[in-house]
């Protein structure tokens, strides 16, 4: 962890003289070693699972003072209101409290100060550090870089981070521990609903794409064909099946720039269109049907001389 070597005189943030058996600095409320006799102690990042589990006991703070503002607010006829107004603005003020401590950051004995002066975190610090967390994904990339130990987006943009007295030998505890689980296993929940509910959409809207490039490839193969009759003065019932030779004679004749797949199938998929009736032009795609309709999207046709299982039935 990153060390940071604090002041020899007076308070490694202030400069104050504390006392000897002071905890935390009187003028700027800074804390101080508390299992030594020396008051100017060095100062650690904090590790991931700490400040998880801060975050999470303010997360069960803002979730009181959040049903507390809205008890409040029912008094005068607008408990929504007052129940967001009041869990914001202590989520977003909560690390200019008590000289830079939240109440999880002072569970967990960390600070958030001024990375040029080493004060405790300021309200409009406090606000920027924070305002990040309720913004939907980036909180996710947030709590990404808190892993890795890195400095958040937050507190790059509020020139802060978070620090605590190193001690020697420090036992994390059970409460912080607890509540750093439960941050985890929270945050991995969110990502499986978050996944549950972008996959599945995802899928839809490419099946989406390759159908309408699918029927597109439809017309081409159409008007393609349309005027290989007409120079070959052939009538609709007269063309050929629709393989590699017929293929290859609109290749060769202009009629098309290069060969159709089906798109989300390979490249190897050209076989899926198939002539469903030669005397109206008819073509349809094994996998997502004909763009009349009239095929249904599926793949219930074999793959030999599928043009003739499909009739006309007007």
């Amino acid at each position: 962890m990153e060390e940071i070597q604090g002041a020899k005189k007076g308070c490694p943030r202030c400069n104050e003289i504390p006392l000897a058996s002071a905890t935390a600095c009187e003028a700027c409320g800074f804390p101080l070693h508390e299992a030594s006799a020396a008051p100017f102690p060095e100062l650690e990042t904090p590790p991931w699972y700490v400040r998880w589990g801060c975050y999470f006991v303010d997360r069960i703070a803002a979730a009181a003072l959040l049903a507390f503002c809205g008890g409040f607010g029912a008094l005068i006829h607008h408990p929504v209101f007052c129940a967001i107004a009041g869990g914001v603005a202590f989520f977003l003020l909560r690390d200019s409290m008590s000289g830079g401590r939240s109440p999880g950051k002072r569970m967990g004995g960390t600070q958030v100060i001024d990375r040029a002066t080493g004060f405790p975190c300021t309200q409009q610090q406090s606000v920027r550090r924070n305002l990040p967390l309720v913004i939907p994904l980036v909180n996710m990339i947030e709590a990404v870089l808190v892993l890795l130990g890195s400095d958040r987006l937050g507190d790059r943009w509020a020139g802060t981070r978070v620090v605590r007295p190193r001690i020697p030998g420090r036992t994390e505890s059970f409460a912080l521990r607890c509540g750093a689980t439960i941050a985890v296993m929270s945050t991995i929940a969110a990502l499986g609903v978050l996944a549950a509910i972008a996959v599945p959409n995802f899928i839809a809207a490419r099946e989406r794409a390759n159908t309408r490039a699918c029927y597109a490839n439809q017309k081409t193969i159409v008007g393609a064909l349309e005027m290989y009759r007409l120079d070959k003065g052939m009538k609709p019932e007269e063309t050929p099946a629709l393989n590699s030779a017929l293929y290859g004679q609109l290749l060769t004749g202009g009629y098309l720039m290069s060969l159709p797949t089906d798109p989300g199938q390979g490249p190897a998929s050209t076989d899926d269109y198939y002539l469903t009736d030669a005397s109206e032009n008819g073509i349809a795609c094994r996998v997502h049907g004909s763009v009349d309709g009239r095929v249904p999207a599926s793949r219930p046709f074999p793959h030999s001389r599928p043009h003739r299982h499909v009739r006309d039935t007007r």
